[in-house]
């Protein structure tokens, strides 16, 4: 009896012991996105916001998830009044008119932080503003689309005089037509400063993709009412980068590039892409 006792206890003990072990779930392999056009995601932010810094996690998150294929520009709006108002203690005022007469084209949020995802008005959408929880499944639906065109930046930085030379390349990979247009942003990164952040206040918030100025119009310069497939557009743009000041650093800013075709019922980018225009090393 005792034997069968102990031979019962060694049979549990050995099923028990692969019931305890534990076994990792499975993750499926992200795959790679299908088509070739990139993303842009336009933010509308501020320093008072609570939320705020969840909409910025999130788009680092996609620009580090799809490196070279996702690009970021971060707006502060006089619209969205005290939410993007500088704090008392705060060193810089990110407010531009250029944001503000962007929100005012791709329409009001109800609340910040927002994002328009390549200025395309997904399903189930009222406007071309989405949360956070949203922009993922954006960014991946534009990512496996086929881009309707190429954009290629050239830039030249004169470190001295601070003159940015740039020549934009536009190449049609379909018939376009429409109000086709051309925009270019500058933007910073590594700007230290204030943020709210629930219910604390970050002293020392890193502050990245933030809008400076719009080389081109804030809504962008005209570019042709049509363009036919493997027709090419150029164009050559000079620029004076502001003396630095605490901002204004040269080797944190950034050129961000894109083509939108605005059609009766679209505003939909249909390219865009990045550069560092100053590298000191």
């Amino acid at each position: 009896m005792k034997r069968n006792l102990l031979g019962t206890f060694c049979f549990m003990a050995f099923l028990l012991s692969f019931a305890c072990e534990e076994i990792p779930p499975e993750i499926p392999p992200i795959q790679a996105p299908s088509g070739n056009k990139n993303v842009l995601i336009e933010e509308f932010s501020g320093v008072q916001c609570p939320n705020c810094p969840v909409g910025d996690a999130q788009i680092n998150n996609l620009r580090s998830l799809y490196e070279g294929r996702v690009f970021s520009i971060t707006m502060h709006p006089y619209a969205t009044q005290v939410l993007s108002a500088p704090m008392s203690d705060s060193r810089y005022d990110y407010r531009t008119d250029a944001a503000e007469a962007i929100i005012d084209y791709l329409g009001l949020p109800s609340g910040i932080p927002a994002a328009a995802v390549n200025r395309v008005q997904f399903p189930g959408q009222s406007g071309l503003l989405s949360a956070p929880n949203q922009w993922a499944g954006q960014v991946e639906d534009e990512l496996d689309k086929e881009a309707k065109a190429s954009l290629f930046l050239t830039t030249d930085y004169d470190s001295d005089s601070r003159s940015l030379e740039i020549e934009v390349r536009i190449e049609a990979q379909s018939n376009l037509e429409g109000d086709l247009r051309i925009h270019l942003g500058i933007i910073e990164d590594h700007l230290v400063d204030a943020q709210i952040d629930g219910t604390m206040k970050i002293e020392n918030y890193e502050h990245n993709h933030i809008l400076r100025d719009y080389v081109t119009g804030h809504l962008g310069d005209n570019v042709r009412s049509r363009l036919s497939q493997g027709e090419v557009w150029t164009r050559e743009y000079q620029y004076t980068v502001p003396e630095e000041d605490g901002w204004w650093v040269a080797e944190h800013l950034h050129l961000v590039g894109f083509v939108s075709n605005i059609t009766e019922d679209s505003k939909e980018v249909l390219q865009v892409t990045e550069v560092q225009f100053y590298d000191p090393e």
